[in-house]
């Protein structure tokens, strides 16, 4: 069936009013740990401890008594339109490699019906419940809930992301998915095989360790590429870059590079870089990474630097050493050896050295 067929047939009131005919064909009890686990209904999602509390029964009672209520459910959603929202979703998991995190699967079912299902979200979850070839994946202390065909077993991800983590912490920088995904189907060749890239980047994509940069993965945890203070933030652009930058400058580049709100404070960028001996001030308003080699100080006293490390120098050199510590005009050098008579002198040579 068509996607438009179905949004005709399953609105949001359809979904719930179908749901509610399917739980009339629990015992009194199975219908009540259902409401209560998933908490449809208005309620709230509730442990099987605590529904166990409730109904004077353990906690592996109350499973027995879930598990049954779900295959009661199974055989009887073959009679209700409700299956096709089920083929459906299943259909796009399919498409997706086989494994969907929550967040990505109802901004698909956002896209399918207009209707605001924000609501019926426990509602849709349950549902999913019904489809033998689906597995829900709950929360993780590593993964992100998911869903996934039941050909997909949770050891596999887990297997796909030991691998990549692995091999990004030898190589200490991020690697392009292509070459991740070949790194893994060669260490795991009995699992996928050429054709399953989408797989491998389906499951790295659930792991919380990883960070997913469009073409290629990272560790997380990795302050390099991926800042978390306003100081990484500031380091990541000007490496980036790999130039002084105006601080506004600086501030538009955190924009693009989404680590920063359009309308945050640009004084505290600022602020930052006046106050923090990691970087330089070589212009007006304009920074550099004292690591890449800049001195702080006026352009006289750089210029004073300059030739105690290296002795004289040819004014052409010693503008082009200035110049690489210091964004002046080169006749801002030329002006400071001329004024400073008392600091710089010329030799025999022709060169500038200390006086």
């Amino acid at each position: 069936m068509s996607i438009k067929t179905l949004v005709k047939f399953l609105s949001k009131e359809k979904i719930k009013q179908e749901l509610d005919q399917l739980l009339s064909y629990l015992t009194k009890k199975e219908k009540e740990v259902v409401i209560k686990r998933y908490g449809i209904n208005g309620e709230e999602i509730t442990t099987l401890a605590a529904i166990g509390d409730k109904m004077s029964l353990t906690r592996e009672r109350i499973r027995q008594i879930q598990v049954q209520a779900i295959k009661k459910l199974q055989r009887a959603v073959k009679s209700s339109d409700i299956l096709l929202l089920n083929e459906q979703i299943s259909d796009f998991i399919e498409a997706s490699g086989g494994i969907v995190n929550e967040e990505d699967l109802f901004k698909y079912v956002d896209e399918i019906f207009p209707d605001d299902l924000s609501s019926i979200k426990n509602e849709i979850l349950l549902i999913t419940e019904f489809d033998k070839d689906i597995r829900h994946e709950h929360n993780k202390v590593d993964f992100r809930p998911h869903f996934r065909s039941k050909k997909i077993k949770f050891r596999q991800i887990k297997e796909t992301s030991y691998l990549a983590i692995k091999a990004l912490k030898a190589e200490k920088n991020v690697i392009s998915k292509d070459e991740l995904c070949q790194h893994i189907q060669d260490k795991y060749s009995d699992t996928y095989d050429l054709n399953d890239n989408q797989t491998i980047i389906a499951s790295l994509k659930l792991d919380r360790r990883l960070r997913d940069h469009g073409d290629c993965f990272s560790l997380l945890a990795w302050r390099h590429v991926n800042p978390r203070t306003l100081f990484d933030k500031i380091v990541f652009v000007l490496n980036e870059k790999n130039k002084p930058m105006h601080f506004r400058d600086i501030a538009d580049a955190m924009v693009q590079k989404s680590l920063r709100k359009k309308n945050s404070s640009i004084q505290a960028i600022h602020n930052e870089l006046i106050g923090n001996s990691m970087f330089v001030l070589i212009g007006r308003g304009t920074y550099a990474l004292k690591d890449w080699g800049y001195k702080e100080g006026t352009v006289s006293e750089v210029i004073e630097s300059i030739l105690a490390e290296e002795g004289p120098l040819s004014l052409n050199d010693l503008t082009e050493k200035v110049l690489q510590r210091r964004k002046v005009k080169e006749v801002t050098v030329q002006v400071n050896l001329n004024s400073k008579k008392e600091i710089f002198k010329k030799n025999s040579d022709g060169h500038y050295e200390l006086a």
